[in-house]
């Protein structure tokens, strides 16, 4: 009886050990979620190389102009995209593509600065003031992403790769492309 419990025990932490793991959370950073990000993924079904991805992420940046102004800008997106992970084992190359969809705001102070224009006896004093500026709007970027996935025997899932990261035609913001790298860090189970 001892025994028949013993192998019992042992058949199940290996199933538990070869269990397919096929949804994760993680923490990214940069790549589709911007700066910093929260996602799940998980498979279509358990047995899947075809999946998909939602996740929430936020981006700030603040910079300084020569005059003394400064410009802050938000952005909280939501990257959505599938992903393909062909192959067997822990380690497996991961593909996909998607849109990241979000709200910006920038918000601009203005500034003031006094200074001496001319030379010789042309010399005056000029006096500028800008006022501040905010706006919100929409923003979107599509994505595709091609890297590295391992998740261990314990669930850890660790991810890197490119994303290559572009918007075209947006009547509100520029064109753009980007190879943002990304790494994350998560749990699979």
């Amino acid at each position: 009886m001892f025994i028949s419990l013993l192998a019992l025990g042992s058949t199940s932490a290996q199933e538990e050990d070869e269990r397919i793991r096929d949804k994760s959370v993680s923490l990214e950073l940069l790549g589709p979620s911007v700066l910093v990000g929260a996602t799940y993924d998980a498979r279509f079904k358990p047995d899947s190389k075809w999946g998909y991805r939602a996740g929430v992420g936020y981006a700030y940046l603040s910079t300084v102009g020569w005059l003394g102004g400064t410009d802050r800008q938000y952005a909280v997106m939501m990257p959505l995209g599938v992903n393909y992970i062909p192959g067997e084992g822990k380690g497996r190359l991961e593909v996909g593509a998607g849109v990241s969809l979000g709200i910006t705001h920038e918000s601009i102070a203005g500034y003031h600065c006094d200074y001496i224009v001319g030379s010789g006896d042309n010399i005056y004093e000029k006096h500028v003031d800008e006022d501040g500026t905010s706006k919100t709007g929409f923003a979107h970027f599509f994505y595709g992403n091609i890297g590295y996935r391992h998740v261990s025997k314990n669930g850890f899932q660790f991810r890197c790769g490119i994303s290559p990261t572009f918007n075209i035609g947006s009547k509100d913001d520029f064109d753009f492309v980007v190879f943002w790298p990304y790494v994350s860090f998560g749990y699979a189970f």
